[in-house]
This record gives structure tokens, sequence and C-alpha cells, in this order.
């Protein structure tokens, strides 16, 4: 069984398995953060828009999510669409009291 369970894992493993690049991202507030400084630690970078009905709708699930796992290490990074004007972006992040980073 254990050589059936090594052969599956080598065989279904992705290939070509690459890090995320290294950048660094500029949040609502101004303050800087580089996802390298943030590597070993469990991260989700999640993409949205002010006017994205799904992204408004999943917000309350991140925030919770947020909540429940950032005392063990876990962190969340939103990066706002570049169409977003930065002042839309910084009252949803006022109105919806997002507690996680938000960059532009």
């Amino acid at each position: 069984v254990a050589i059936l369970a090594a052969a599956a894992y080598v065989w279904l493993a992705p290939a070509g398995v690459q890090r995320a690049p290294d950048i660094t991202v500029t949040t609502v507030e101004g303050r800087k953060i580089a996802l390298e400084k943030l590597r070993g630690r469990p991260l989700l970078v999640t993409f949205w828009a002010t006017t994205c009905p799904g992204c408004l709708k999943e917000m309350p699930h991140l925030i919770e999510l947020y909540h429940d796992y950032a005392p063990r290490g876990f962190e969340l990074v939103a990066i706002a669409m570049p169409y977003d004007p930065p002042n839309q972006v910084l009252a949803m992040v006022e109105r919806k009291s997002i507690p996680y980073p938000v960059a532009l």
C-alpha cells in the first residue's frame, strides 16, 4: 500500500512547480508589503474590484477566515484591480472594516 501511495504521489504531483514571484505591493495606507517576507506562512492572495459582485459576496467570508486563522500565522493580502480609483478602494476598506492588508 505504501508503494502504491508513493507512486500515486509522484504520478499526480504537479510537474514544474514554481514559487510565486517575489513582488512588493503598496497598501491603501501606503505601507509596503514584500511577499517574500511572508514566505513559509500560509498566504492567500486575492484579487478583487469594488464593482465585482462575487468579490463583495466573498468578502465577509474572507474577513471571517482572517479573524479565525491570523492568530495562527495565516496571512491574507487583497489586491485591488488597477481600474479601481484608490479613493473607492479605501472607502470600501473602511466601509467593510477589512482587517487584512489591501493593496492597490
